[in-house]
């Protein structure tokens, strides 16, 4: 019955990023739980551009240039203050000046999710800064994605490997969370 760990432990980690993105909503941009009504809300458009085939390039194709993990695969897992066992840091390092809240890792076959939670004394610019650089130079294709009101959300994709970057500004740095969904090769 070793799907039942892994469905579980899949489960923890979404429960814990729901459960980071309400503290970061609660302890607002800069820690202290005040916020005013403009902040509070995600602005919208509510005009949508007009279609034309003419001006939209096509879709870019999935790059081939293989997973970014390799079977095989660590075994599933968790720390709290410490990165686990066969954490891919390679993919995923700790960010500069910064002190590790949880990982994780979650097994299903031959793909893996793998979760970084942490705090950095440094801005939350320095923080995008510096996945930014890894992830791009690791082939990634970045992307802007919704995010809880005094956050942001970056996607890095490269294929069927995905990585997940949200960063929230605090009155002593940034608090910060890295998932990584990958397909071993």
């Amino acid at each position: 019955m070793r799907r039942r760990p892994v469905v579980i432990t899949i489960i923890v980690l979404a429960a814990a990023a729901v459960i980071t993105v309400i503290v970061i909503a609660i302890i607002g941009p800069a820690g202290s739980g005040d916020r005013d009504a403009s902040t509070s809300t995600v602005e919208r458009s509510s005009e949508v551009p007009e279609f034309s085939e003419a001006s939209t390039p096509p879709l870019p194709l999935p790059a081939d240039e293989g997973s970014l993990v390799a079977a095989p695969l660590p075994e599933s897992g968790s720390a709290e203050g410490d990165v686990v066992e066969g954490f891919p840091r390679d993919v995923i390092p700790v960010a500069p000046d910064s002190e590790v809240d949880s990982t994780s890792l979650a097994v299903e076959g031959d793909r893996v999710q793998a979760g970084l939670t942490a705090r950095s004394t440094n801005a939350a610019n320095a923080v995008i800064d510096h996945y930014r650089a890894v992830f791009t130079s690791l082939g990634l294709t970045e992307r802007e994605t919704d995010a809880v009101a005094g956050s942001t959300a970056l996607v890095f994709t490269r294929g069927a490997d995905n990585i997940t970057l949200t960063v929230a500004e605090r009155a002593d740095g940034t608090a910060y969370t890295v998932v990584g969904v990958f397909t071993a090769k």
